[in-house]
């Protein structure tokens, strides 16, 4: 399974200010993350379109959250569908890598 990518505000306020000013792929080093992962995030945050369907988000994205327990901590949050461990559980893994 790849690595959850989650861009702090810090971060996308950073993304934000250099967007016009530094290329995607400068951008993607100093984040540590794939151009084209970066790509998908900057789709996702809503900053920016590129053309083709890779980049392009499923038409359902918004719609599919559930509030099953988290197979960890068994909390409750709203989280994307099929996602059975919550975004901070994960964190704390990627923490201990």
């Amino acid at each position: 399974m790849p690595k959850h990518i989650i861009f702090n505000a810090n971060q996308i306020e950073w993304i934000e200010s250099n967007l016009d000013s530094m290329t995607l792929s400068d951008m993607a080093k100093e984040l540590d993350v794939c151009v084209d992962t970066f790509k998908r995030k900057l789709v996702k945050l809503g900053l920016k379109d590129f053309d083709g369907a890779k980049f392009v988000p499923p038409r359902d994205f918004n719609a599919a959250y559930w509030r099953r327990p988290c197979m960890r901590c068994k909390g409750t949050d709203r989280r994307p569908k099929n996602q059975f461990i919550c975004s901070r559980c994960k964190q704390t893994d990627y923490e201990y890598l």
